[in-house]
């Protein structure tokens, strides 16, 4: 297996675990904090 697709398949894994552990109406909301992610990591920290 190559690792992409490895890490790909983890990705998804986490995103579908959001369904097991919040409200259906809180799906969509922790969808939009996860795909934020890169982005926020990618700032410079101006600390």
């Amino acid at each position: 297996m190559h690792v992409h697709i490895a890490q790909k398949n983890l990705l998804i894994a986490y995103e579908n675990d959001f369904a097991k552990h919040a409200p259906g109406r809180e799906i969509p909301k922790l969808g939009s904090i996860w795909d934020s992610i890169p982005a926020q990591l990618g700032r410079e920290n101006k600390k």
